[in-house]
């Protein structure tokens, strides 16, 4: 399982997501985050669509997940450091 530590900064993306996957089904906000994103948590979480799980979009393209969740951790932990973070929020796999 990846290790999301809920940072919540990919749910500021979901401006962008429309570009990469027309279905996703939720609209962002003004600032660009998702409507379903309160505080740092996903309120759909278990539902989520498919482009925000990274388990499943591995599967989907069919990549080793290991090396998949190396690249998203390494997407997370720039995210993170750009935004200002706390280090706690870096995900480590």
């Amino acid at each position: 399982m990846f290790p999301c530590t809920g940072c919540g900064l990919c749910c500021h993306q979901a401006a962008g997501l429309r570009k990469i996957d027309p279905t996703f089904p939720y609209s962002a906000r003004a600032d660009g985050s998702c409507e379903k994103l309160i505080g740092r948590k996903c309120s759909v979480y278990a539902t989520r669509p498919t482009i925000c799980n990274v388990e499943k979009m591995a599967e989907v393209l069919k990549v080793d997940k290991a090396d998949w969740y190396k690249q998203n951790a390494a997407a997370c932990n720039s995210m993170i450091r750009e935004a200002g973070e706390d280090e706690r929020y870096l995900v480590k796999v």
